[in-house]
């Protein structure tokens, strides 16, 4: 009996709140029963064994109180909740006794059914507690056993059919053990495998933050050379070479576009395969879009002779509320890929507004190469081309589809592809983009800053860094937009010359060896007090979630890795006009 103490706090909670429950319906079913031993014997009788079941009720309830309310789990409560059980179910059991003394067969039939169901009904409910079910269980099998001898003493039964009572009750009980077996192993298994399935949950949820990790980790070690060879081949284009030195030199800087662009897409789909994709709606101009994704893509399409046309139906309210920045890389990917597997014809680009609720409907239509069903279903997942063919003859990592479908699914919107091998694809989509009646908030930015005035020259700027290749090319870049420059390796170093030197901006690097960034920033900003400089992030660190931390922590804003001349001449511009930049983030610049 040693077992019948190993039950946890949680599993006597789980039982003790079950029998106050169930409370009502057994005073219910009292009630019917004591009625029909009121009509077999007397009236007097029945009421009886109601008031005896009715205390024996309240008894139960009040000792389970304390462990239903969570109050305690001690040996003495679960001990005494035991016996209360016990008193409850015999006292129950009343009722069948009262109804086996009658002498109509019918009613002796409805005491025994009433046992069978009481016995069942425990089961049912106490499987899960091996100890509970004990004991409501035992005072049933007595009042049962004790129903044929009840007989035999009154002399309606003989010794046979005692014996062969007693037998089919021994019968009853070893079914209703194995009942008890049969589904309280199957109860085990069911929480072995919730168990399984949680700890396979967990097991994912850790894995997917390794994965998380890993990309961040990842993203940083990779931006920063990409940083010093994007950085130095612009101002190698910059440069007066020889033709062959100029062709190799935008022969570099295309190829780590790309790559950055690899590098991109590779953290988006990770972002979208873990719910982690961040949607805002503002203000925005569509026809902004629109001529942004034109003067992206036209170079392309002009090499390689085929038509891009962008056309906006001339009802649709440009003004939306929406996620822009999402907006343009949905439409970025879709039209790369147009013009991608385009040979000859045209991409043409639809902007309308949809009927009723107004929604951004925006077609794609290429005469490209096309796709069945089949290819279809293989492009939307992710790192899969339609055909392993394409990959060799166009390239790409295949995460354009599911990168469209699974920033459209975030947004809530709508997305399809019709397609025809060799006649070309058709992409639709739907954005819950509404029109926006209001004044915009801020003006777009163009997509490539204005050149610098004379206020840049004016500024001190700050480089802090421990990666020397990234010092000179911020170094060159700001030399080029006039501005005055100094250089710092470290974290110390750069709280050191801002105690000495004034600095309009400073530049800060994050991950340093020694004292990082952000404890650099803090030991300026506690430093100079009210006469800190513009505090901007320069980090390789690109996860949106890294990004809103260092704001968070006291940055003015940041500049994500690789930074190029327009972005860092566009946050000059900024500085030199008297605005406060916010987050600038690969080209695409916010004003707070």
């Amino acid at each position: 009996m040693g077992m019948l103490n190993n039950v946890s706090g949680d599993n006597w909670t789980e039982v003790a709140q079950s029998r106050q429950r169930q409370v009502p319906r057994r005073i219910a079913y009292a009630l019917v029963g004591c009625s029909a031993v009121g009509l077999v014997h007397s009236p007097a009788l029945g009421l009886i064994f109601f008031i005896c079941i009715a205390v024996s009720q309240f008894i139960d309830g009040q000792a389970w109180r304390a462990l239903a309310d969570r109050a305690t789990d001690s040996f003495s409560t679960t001990w005494y909740v035991k016996a209360s059980v016990a008193q409850a179910c015999f006292v129950y059991g009343l009722i069948p006794l009262g109804l086996w003394g009658a002498d109509n067969a019918g009613v002796k039939l409805l005491g025994a059914l009433w046992l069978t169901g009481a016995l069942l009904h425990v089961t049912m409910h106490h499987f899960r507690h091996q100890d509970v079910w004990l004991y409501s269980s035992i005072p049933h099998l007595i009042v049962f056993s004790t129903l044929p001898l009840w007989s035999f003493v009154r002399g309606e039964i003989d010794l046979l059919g005692l014996a062969l009572g007693l037998f089919g009750i021994l019968l009853y009980m070893l079914h209703m053990l194995t009942a008890f077996k049969t589904v309280r192993t199957a109860a085990i298994q069911q929480e072995e495998a919730r168990l399984d399935a949680e700890g396979q949950r967990q097991d994912a949820v850790r894995a997917n933050e390794a994965k998380s990790s890993f990309l961040a980790t990842m993203s940083h070690e990779i931006r920063t050379p990409l940083n010093g060879v994007i950085g130095t081949a612009e101002l190698l284009r910059q440069q007066h070479l020889s033709r062959p030195c100029n062709d190799y030199a935008e022969t570099i800087h295309t190829s780590s576009l790309l790559l950055l662009d690899l590098l991109n897409d590779v953290l988006d789909i990770s972002k979208i395969e873990a719910g982690e994709v961040e949607i805002e709606f503002q203000p925005f101009d569509v026809g902004e879009v629109a001529r942004r994704i034109t003067n992206l893509h036209t170079p392309k399409a002009l090499e390689k002779g085929i038509d891009l046309d962008v056309q906006i139906d001339r009802n649709l309210h440009r003004q939306r509320l929406g996620d822009q920045h999402r907006l343009t890389q949905i439409l970025q990917n879709a039209v790369s890929n147009a013009i991608k597997f385009t040979e000859q014809g045209s991409v043409t680009i639809r902007m309308a507004s949809t009927g009723q609720d107004g929604w951004l409907s925006v077609t794609i239509d290429d005469t490209g190469i096309g796709m069945d069903e089949s290819q279809i279903e293989k492009a939307m997942k992710p790192f899969v081309q339609a055909d392993a063919s394409i990959t060799r003859q166009y390239g790409g990592t295949g995460l354009g589809l599911p990168i469209i479908s699974g920033l459209i699914e975030a947004m809530g919107g709508e997305f399809s592809i019709q397609s025809t091998p060799q006649r070309g694809t058709q992409v639709s989509i739907v954005l819950p983009f509404k029109e926006d009646h209001s004044d915009l908030k801020s003006p777009i930015p163009a997509l490539i800053a204005p050149e610098p005035q004379e206020k840049v020259a004016e500024l001190r700027v700050l480089v802090v860094d421990d990666n020397q290749v990234n010092r000179m090319v911020v170094t060159a870049f700001l030399a080029q937009a006039g501005a005055a420059s100094v250089q710092a390796e470290s974290g110390e170093m750069a709280v050191e010359l801002t105690t000495t030197q004034d600095f309009d901006l400073v530049l800060m690097d994050i991950a340093m060896p020694g004292m990082d960034g952000v404890e650099a920033m803090k030991q300026i900003r506690h430093t100079l007090q009210g006469r800190s400089p513009l505090m901007i992030a320069n980090t390789a660190h690109a996860m949106r979630h890294e990004l809103d931390t260092y704001l968070r922590e006291g940055f003015d804003g940041y500049l994500t890795k690789p930074i190029t001349r327009e972005n860092l001449h566009s946050l000059l511009q900024e500085l030199a006009n008297g605005q406060s930049p916010g987050g600038q983030e690969d080209g695409q610049l916010t004003i707070n």
